[in-house]
């Protein structure tokens, strides 16, 4: 099961680049441009280069920022009530960083993008 995604005022690493991005102007631009470099720079972490990363401006039009999911391809049996587990994680609602497991999971597996945010240490 996914781990849910904790809120930038729970996650001290985001939220360091989130308040550094709002008083420093020459790094929020870099952040937008290129993220990886301008956190390497600025906090001496470096981000994996598969691990796909993008920050936005919200515009003033806009209220809220919303990430849709990947769309799930029919299946063969549309008509059925319930859906597997795979299915409901495709298309629930909420925040999350993905699947996989977390810093007490197995090492024998591959940590996904989103547990290598989770368990680095800056």
């Amino acid at each position: 099961m996914s781990q849910p995604f904790e809120s930038p005022a729970r996650d001290p690493r985001l939220q360091q680049v989130l308040d550094r991005s709002a008083n420093d102007p020459r790094f929020r631009a870099r952040l937008l441009a290129e993220p990886h470099a301008a956190i390497r720079d600025a906090f001496a972490v470096e981000i994996p280069a598969e691990f796909r990363i993008r920050f936005v401006e919200r515009g003033p039009d806009v209220d809220a920022l919303i990430v849709l999911p990947n769309p799930v391809a029919p299946r063969a049996d549309a008509d059925a009530e319930e859906l597997d587990d795979a299915a409901l994680e495709s298309v629930a609602g909420g925040w999350q960083w993905g699947a996989g497991g977390s810093a007490g999971s197995d090492s024998s597996t591959t940590p996904t993008n989103s547990q290598w945010w989770r368990n680095s240490t800056w």
